[in-house]
């Protein structure tokens, strides 16, 4: 689910070997950071039930870009 909603997000479009500026990259990962909250793909109360479910959106989101998985957890709290 997580891969696939992120494969139709022209947002999170890329390119093989991208290399763009600094400032471009916190851009680009403020705007997606702010894409993943409308996208709630693990509620509050799924992760309560189960906390696997963070584990795993860190885990995709870490194949897809570690900077942006970390933005993401530490402004989900």
């Amino acid at each position: 689910h997580v891969f696939r909603t992120l494969e139709s997000d022209p947002l999170f479009a890329r390119q093989p070997g991208e290399d763009i500026p600094v400032e471009q990259k916190r851009e680009l990962t403020f705007r997606r950071c702010k894409q993943l909250f409308k996208y709630d793909f693990v509620t509050r109360d799924d992760a309560m039930q189960n906390p696997w479910k963070m584990t795993i959106l860190n885990d995709c989101l870490g194949m897809y870009d570690w900077s942006l998985g970390a933005k993401y957890f530490l402004n989900k709290g």
